[in-house]
């Protein structure tokens, strides 16, 4: 799994705690600090839209083949990219920004380049023959991007649950997991500090890098949910921890996070896991997914956090794509209620018009924009022209893309039986070693269309599909458009009965 998918697989990442500088000039950010408390944002001198742009030249005799921007955001509904080198190994990122960001790009070796963007903006940066970047003289916060490029690896932000013995983990309890995890945070936390001492950070760099810190280190708390059960671990065990992890008390930990610090939509990789962790939370997941009262889902928050207002986590939770698309596929809008118990004036605006636009609805199918993700899809489904094609896009490091494959046996021989839909399995080369690809393959799947690509055919792919995580599927139609909708998954029990409801919305 590439350093993206490796992340979200162990629950790691995210943002830092508070620190503070004198506001330079009002800038697309006009941020105002005060030493030792914490950063005082306006909202409107904050959300600005506009395009910001990284561009810069790679140089030496080994150039990369692309660069790939994730675009997380805590929405949901970020705008992936990436970039094929030139000949001189000069590159140019275009990336739609609400708010500055500070966030990264890999290249095509998987090594990280972070750098700090504002709407409206440009970062130059070159990277020379040893790897390392040089920022244009005056670039935002460049020594921390320096610092994060180099060494940001030696601050271990994740707790190492999986080092606790067996037999301990077997009967651990949510409130010890909880304590043990604040150690851990308290101890990084100390080692920030040196960091922004050694390093001689700004104030602007410490805030980030603190955030950045103080958010990655709370995200530990939710692995506890997804640990496995151990011989040991009784029933009534089993059943204190649902208890415990239903309990907003149990997360006091994240008090520690300024629900209302504008700060954490900067981290837009660590924001999109934080919200995805919170959303799917014990605490939560019910009230969000099985549609409890707004005012139920504030209840809780404000019981997480202490406030009495609303975390802005909850408010960008309540807007996530995957919610508010599923809602209204099931023909449930609940605007009103939602924007009631919100009071950012950005993010209300902002869930409005998401909401607008999916009252309006999409079309059952679209035609893919002409590119190089475009050219390298007709290329692979050329011997199916004239058939449906379901991509499923998987790696043999992904856990769920496993669990479909080899639970969908039997639907696969009857798909294979079928004339006009075929299944097509793609991977790429970077997440999957081609031994271990081969012998899955051989294993699970040896009568299938698999299709194992270089890892910058795969990158574009997943451009053009708009997707990170993985498994991903699409349903290409027999003249090469895409159908929109919930696509169905391998292992969907009525995975036929679905397929055959798109196709009909379609004919």
């Amino acid at each position: 799994m590439n350093k993206v998918y490796g992340f979200v697989a162990m629950t790691v990442m995210a943002l830092i705690a508070l620190c503070v500088m004198p506001a330079p000039t009002a800038s697309a950010s006009s941020i105002r600090f005060g030493k030792d408390r914490e950063a005082v944002y306006k909202e409107s001198a904050f959300f600005k839209a506009g395009t910001g742009i990284v561009e810069g030249r790679f140089e030496g005799p080994k150039v990369p083949g692309f660069l790939e921007y994730y675009g997380y955001n805590a929405f949901e509904d970020g705008n992936k990219q990436a970039c094929l080198l030139k000949e001189d190994g000069s590159f140019r990122l275009e990336i739609p920004l609400e708010y500055p960001v500070f966030t990264y790009f890999v290249d095509e070796n998987n090594r990280s380049f972070y750098f700090y963007l504002e709407p409206g903006k440009t970062v130059q940066m070159t990277v020379g023959p040893d790897g390392k970047a040089q920022y244009a003289e005056g670039t935002p916060c460049a020594n921390l991007c320096r610092w994060m490029n180099t060494s940001s690896r030696t601050l271990d932000t994740q707790y190492r649950y999986w080092e606790i013995p067996r037999s301990e983990l077997a009967t651990i309890s949510f409130p010890d997991y909880a304590a043990r995890v604040k150690e851990h945070q308290a101890g990084v936390m100390k080692q920030v500090d040196s960091i922004i001492v050694a390093e001689r950070f700004s104030a602007k760099e410490a805030h980030l890098l603190r955030h950045q810190t103080l958010l990655r280190t709370s995200l530990n708390l939710f692995a506890f949910s997804h640990l496995p059960d151990m011989p040991g671990t009784t029933e009534e065990m089993k059943a204190q921890r649902q208890k415990d992890l239903s309990d907003p008390a149990q997360y006091e930990l994240l008090r520690q996070l300024d629900p209302k610090d504008l700060t954490w939509f900067s981290l837009p990789t660590e924001m999109y896991f934080m919200s995805n962790r919170y959303s799917f939370s014990p605490l939560m997941r019910d009230r969000l997914y099985v549609l409890h009262p707004a005012a139920e889902i504030l209840a809780a928050d404000k019981a997480i956090f202490g406030k009495k207002a609303p975390s802005v986590f909850m408010q960008a939770v309540l807007q996530g794509a995957y919610l508010l698309e599923s809602e209204f596929l099931k023909k449930q809008d609940r605007t009103d209620e939602r924007l009631a118990v919100m009071d950012s004036p950005w993010l209300k605006a902002r869930y409005a018009r998401t909401v607008e636009r999916l009252r309006q609805g999409k079309p059952a199918v679209y035609a893919l924009p002409d590119g190089p993700g475009t050219d390298i899809l007709n290329r692979l489904l050329e011997p199916y022209r004239g058939k449906w094609v379901y991509l499923d896009f998987w790696s043999t490091g992904c856990g769920p893309c496993r669990v479909g494959i080899e639970r969908s046996k039997e639907l696969r021989a009857r798909v294979r039986e079928m004339e006009d839909l075929v299944i097509v399995f793609i991977a790429g080369r970077r997440d999957t070693p081609e031994k271990t690809y081969k012998s899955y393959v051989e294993k699970n799947m040896p009568d299938e269309i698999s299709l194992y690509l270089p890892q910058k055919e795969f990158v574009m792919l997943s451009v053009l599909f708009q997707f990170n995580g993985i498994p991903h599927n699409e349903l290409v139609t027999p003249d090469g458009k895409i159908a929109t909708g919930r696509i169905p998954r391998l292992e969907d029990k009525t995975f036929l009965e679905l397929i055959d409801r798109i196709r009909e919305g379609i004919k």
